[in-house]
């Protein structure tokens, strides 16, 4: 194994891992030399934004909750572009594997400042033996893993089957009743304008996925309909011409298409 104190051969989830298990010191301070004691590391967070959420933690005396933000080093706060993210505005502390800068502050996007902890002077053990004990841990198995590899096959596959079957028919009711909306709230679309606009918001639902779906769908396909691309010379644009000129137009693809003119 790498020296990870010489090489600093150091991954950032394994700093989350630190985090989690609370593999610190009961008392810490700042790079400031307020006290820091951890009351609730708060709920790793595996979506966008924070590391953790919702922690709760003493700083210098006060008692504060909100979100917490670990890095490898200080730098990689402006580097992530967090700055200027106001997702990351409720984080109350930043804490980072070592300190690689003499001074940094951490500020967010409301200019407001986050107190610096440097975990590796707080570590409860060598970081190497840390390494080998987090690494143990991710190969924990599930103790009734054994018996769910008991459930008969088909009988899973039937439940999965029936799930899927379900999911389905809930999709497609979805898309009935958002097909009569379309036809009802405008009426200048014809019947094939408002499966062509039904495919259009099925397509950018799609590619919303998960972490931004809410987002995609309201800054597309509420805000400009399908029908209302044209292209100079091009009577009928092709659908995959028109959602790349979409997305361009809201910043959300780097992907210029010359001579579109969109009307909204």
């Amino acid at each position: 194994m790498k020296d990870l104190k010489s090489h600093r051969q150091v991954a950032e989830r394994f700093l989350l891992h630190i985090w989690d298990g609370q593999h610190l010191k009961k008392e810490m301070r700042t790079t400031d030399g307020e006290t820091v004691r951890v009351e609730c590391a708060g709920t790793w967070n595996f979506d966008s934004g924070p590391d953790f959420k919702n922690a709760l933690i003493h700083i210098g005396g006060r008692t504060v909750t909100g979100d917490v933000e670990i890095h490898i080093k200080p730098r990689d706060w402006t580097a992530h572009g967090h700055h200027r993210d106001p997702r990351y505005n409720g984080v109350i502390l930043h804490a980072v594997m070592w300190q690689t800068e003499a001074s940094f502050e951490t500020v967010k996007e409301n200019g407001e400042t986050v107190s610096l902890l440097v975990l590796s002077d707080f570590l409860d053990e060598d970081i190497e033996k840390l390494s080998r004990k987090i690494s143990q841990q991710q190969g924990w198995r599930c103790p009734r893993i054994a018996e769910i590899e008991q459930i008969d096959t088909d009988a899973l596959l039937k439940v999965i089957d029936a799930a899927a079957q379900q999911r389905l028919e809930g999709k497609i009711d979805r898309f009935k009743k958002r097909l009569k909306e379309l036809s009802e709230d405008d009426e200048s679309l014809s019947p094939s304008d408002a499966w062509d606009q039904l495919l259009y918001e099925g397509v950018m639902e799609a590619l919303g996925y998960s972490k931004n779906t809410l987002q995609y769908i309201q800054e597309l396909e509420r805000q400009w309909q399908l029908v209302e691309y044209s292209l100079p010379g091009q009577r009928q644009p092709s659908l995959l011409r028109q959602m790349i000129t979409g997305a361009s137009t809201i910043g959300l693809a780097a992907l210029p298409v010359p001579g579109v003119r969109i009307t909204c």
